[in-house]
């Protein structure tokens, strides 16, 4: 059976105005410190929303090709997967560097990186797969330039500090990448 996708509540929480499906906002999930992060497991798909559905929350959004197409377009909802971006890269570790034209020029490892990334970097964990998603989420949204930087960076980490269970989350991301289309219909 394909999924009933829900573009409108995807869209309209990026853009601030909606909830997720506990009654929270994108400025209460984004202020969410990061051990509240971590132990937060309903919160990343309504961040950064799918074309398939969530194995492990069935109450989040998942958008159509058409609904990808709108947020790519709209500004608010855009501003809103930026912000997201940008609070879950301080969670693992990383801050986006902007030039004065305001476009991501780099990625910088935050002072104090190795324990910062303790819950991440050095096994794999959950926190991979939420990588996967926020890749194939920004990939999707037309910030493929973005997803790719934050790839490359984070790629970089987890080769340079894990000991074993690097390939499959490195080919996961590379993978999201890659994604488009959407896998719902919309109703």
């Amino acid at each position: 059976m394909t999924p009933h996708c829900d573009d409108r509540a995807a869209l309209s929480f990026l853009q601030g105005h909606g909830l997720d499906a506990r009654g929270r906002t994108l400025d209460e999930l984004l202020a969410f410190d990061d051990e509240a992060l971590e132990h937060t497991h309903d919160a990343i798909q309504w961040l950064f929303p799918a074309s398939l559905p969530s194995a492990f929350n069935p109450d989040a959004p998942v958008l159509s090709a058409a609904g990808f197409e709108q947020l790519a377009m709209d500004t608010l909802a855009l501003k809103g997967l930026r912000r997201a971006t940008a609070r879950m890269l301080r969670f693992f570790g990383f801050e986006l560097v902007l030039g004065s034209d305001g476009r991501v020029r780099a990625l910088a490892r935050l002072p104090r990186f190795e324990l910062r990334t303790e819950h991440w970097l050095f096994e794999p964990t959950h926190n991979d797969l939420r990588v996967t998603r926020m890749l194939g989420c920004l990939a999707q949204a037309g910030e493929g330039s973005l997803a790719r930087r934050i790839h490359d960076e984070l790629a970089r980490a987890v080769t340079e500090h894990r000991v074993e269970g690097a390939q499959v989350p490195l080919g996961y991301w590379a993978g999201a990448l890659g994604v488009t289309g959407a896998a719902c219909t919309r109703g």
